[in-house]
């Protein structure tokens, strides 16, 4: 029989163990969720970017905290729901874009990206 310090030992073994397990997971749960998720997103029909400025159209979802109406003062991206063509927009003096409709969202000072 062993003493009531190694049972001790080997509880905590058992415990600190299963924490790092379920860390793990929890960090690898949050590197495989899509880019777009972690920040403020639009998911829309289509997007098209022209001298910088970009739109979403037709049945945009917001995600991740971004408005569904009004004006979008943060980085944002509007990603194209069939091949995840992604437009990442930022702030100019203070705005990112809007998001007028369902059916419309325009970014200032996008770039586009291949999902």
């Amino acid at each position: 029989m062993f003493p009531f310090s190694v049972h001790r030992q080997a509880r905590r073994a058992v415990v600190v163990t299963g924490a790092a397990v379920v860390a793990g997971a929890a960090m690898l749960s949050l590197a495989t969720a899509p880019a777009h998720a972690a920040t403020p997103s639009y998911t829309c029909d289509n997007v098209t970017a022209v001298g910088g400025l970009g739109t979403g159209q037709l049945n945009c979802v917001a995600s991740g905290g971004a408005p569904a109406s009004g004006l979008i003062t943060t980085a944002f991206t509007i990603v194209r729901r069939s091949d995840q063509v992604t437009l990442s927009c930022v702030p100019v003096a203070g705005l990112a874009g809007e998001a007028v409709s369902s059916d419309l969202i325009t970014g200032l000072s996008c770039t586009e990206s291949q999902g």
